[in-house]
């Protein structure tokens, strides 16, 4: 075939032959395409056709096989983290279903500012193209050159952000705790509970603020702990904050 020209090519090069067959119609192909075109190939990437020369379909299964054994050794790993004693799990339990945990809006707040960042990268990074897009060579946001701009403008306002996501999650882990305490009143389960957990994480238990800020999500473990062991309201004739029952039974 002579003509030349074309803006889109689909193509299934036989990688079941010499490397040289599927490389000519590589080559053959590109060379009729017109400016701007583009052109669809059929890979196999995962056989290790492009570094060994030639496919083996059995790489394939064996990294299937190392990621479901590291899965099986993440679960096991996670395992480790489970409440010694029933006690324990009695904390994690109030901590996590009786304030309606999984459903506090947090996600709500994750879909919202996640758009909002990245409105703002998209306007941010318009507003630079168009004031220095002829320097660097791109003025168009659907440009594949504007994507470093993007992300690192992205970034930016997402490293801006974050302490504030974070602030309203390690509030609502600590409502969380809070109500977990009043409602089983067993704090020395709770400590024992979170001194496990740290046991198994490999977090700092008692960082700077500003990495708190930063990066932690629930509020230090040191924290929780000093809490689960002062806070008796119960003790001191004081009323609960959320939980206003009876205590559970042990």
């Amino acid at each position: 075939m002579r003509a030349t020209g074309f803006t889109k090519i689909l193509c299934n090069p036989p990688y079941h032959t010499d490397f040289s067959v599927a490389k000519h119609f590589i080559e053959k192909g590109f060379n009729r395409l017109a400016i701007g075109g583009a052109m669809w190939m059929v890979t196999k990437a995962f056989e290790g056709y492009y570094v060994l020369g030639r496919a083996f379909p059995q790489l394939v299964s064996v990294i299937v096989a190392i990621i479901s054994v590291l899965f099986m050794v993440h679960a096991v790993l996670a395992l480790r983290k489970f409440p010694a004693d029933y006690r324990q799990y009695r904390i994690f339990l109030g901590h996590k279903n009786l304030l309606r945990h999984p459903d506090t809006g947090l996600w709500w707040l994750q879909v919202v500012t996640g758009f909002l960042l990245f409105f703002l990268a998209a306007r941010m990074t318009a507003w630079a193209m168009a004031r220095f897009g002829s320097r660097w060579g791109f003025t168009e946001l659907a440009d594949v050159a504007s994507m470093p701009l993007l992300t690192a403008t992205l970034t930016v306002l997402t490293l801006l952000a974050q302490p504030a996501i974070n602030g309203y999650a390690r509030r609502v882990e600590h409502e969380a705790d809070v109500f977990a305490v009043e409602l089983t009143r067993d704090n020395d389960a709770g400590a024992r509970a979170f001194l496990k957990l740290g046991s198994q994480n490999r977090s700092d238990p008692e960082p700077p603020t500003w990495v708190t800020m930063l990066h932690y999500t629930h509020p230090p473990l040191m924290n929780r702990i000093r809490f689960v062991l002062d806070y008796r309201p119960w003790v001191e004739g004081k009323p609960n904050r959320y939980y206003h029952g009876p205590p559970a039974a042990p």
